[in-house]
């Protein structure tokens, strides 16, 4: 049996952080990249003619920087695991084996590395 364990759960206290870190995830996220054939690789549709453009989340772009740079400066496994949570969400089983935590240790180091977050960025 798998523990339950809500990775999305954010402590009060840690939710401005929770929102600046968000903020960042937009920034840094990296789209897929699809893989052409070379004969299309310069094709551009036509599309955006019929469609309505689609509404896309803006983002703080120097305050995404700055917590880039502290992410920057943290240990490892808090980063990575930090990375996890926001950035890549990729499966809590695979970014747990990746990094040598469990559930509980993953939990705690996505805390652990709010919560330096907060301490580094504090005036």
């Amino acid at each position: 049996m798998k523990p339950t364990i809500d990775f999305a759960r954010v402590e009060p206290h840690q939710s401005a952080i929770h929102d600046r870190l968000r903020n960042w995830a937009r920034w840094c996220a990296v789209r897929p990249q699809s893989r052409v054939h070379p004969m299309f690789a310069q094709y551009r549709s036509h599309a955006w003619q019929w469609h309505t453009p689609e509404h896309r989340e803006t983002c703080d772009l120097i305050d995404a920087q700055a917590i880039e740079k502290v992410v920057g400066t943290l240990p490892t496994k808090h980063r990575e695991a930090g990375r996890w949570a926001y950035v890549h969400r990729v499966s809590p089983a695979i970014a747990a084996r990746e990094l040598g935590l469990s559930y509980d240790g993953l939990y705690q180091h996505v805390r652990d590395f709010r919560q330096m977050i907060i301490n580094l960025t504090e005036k």
